[in-house]
This record gives structure tokens, sequence and C-alpha cells, in this order.
């Protein structure tokens, strides 16, 4: 089973799951999980902005567990 990554929010996508985009003038591909993401991704927001994508809950610590 081929388990591919969001584009956008760095979830798991697993096959028959979500949209692929095909960009013509540099030939990558992208893969979005959800509509929400998708609209986020067209409209060209920084993931690294947006509080619900996992690039910012890593940059900015959230959901961490922390040992003492």
């Amino acid at each position: 089973m081929n388990v591919e990554v969001c584009s956008f929010r760095g979830y798991k996508i697993y096959p028959r799951h979500g949209r692929r985009y095909a960009r013509t003038n540099h030939g990558k591909v992208f893969q979005c999980l959800k509509a929400k993401c998708e609209l986020a991704f067209l409209s060209k927001r920084n993931p690294w902005q947006v509080n619900w994508t996992l690039l910012y809950r890593r940059k900015h610590k959230k959901g961490q567990l922390e040992e003492i």
C-alpha cells in the first residue's frame, strides 16, 4: 500500500483518497487531502502560517509530549 503525504497539510493520504494537481509550467504534482487543504493551496497560502497544518504545529511546538 503506497501512502502519500498531503502537499499542504502534511497528513498521510491513503490510496483512492484526496486529489492531485499538476502544474503545467513546473511539471510537479501536488496532492491535497481535503477541500479545505485544496482551497488554501490554490489560494497560495503559506502552510507555516495556517494554524491547522502540521508545519505550523511543529514550528510552534504544539501537541508534543514533555518528559520531566
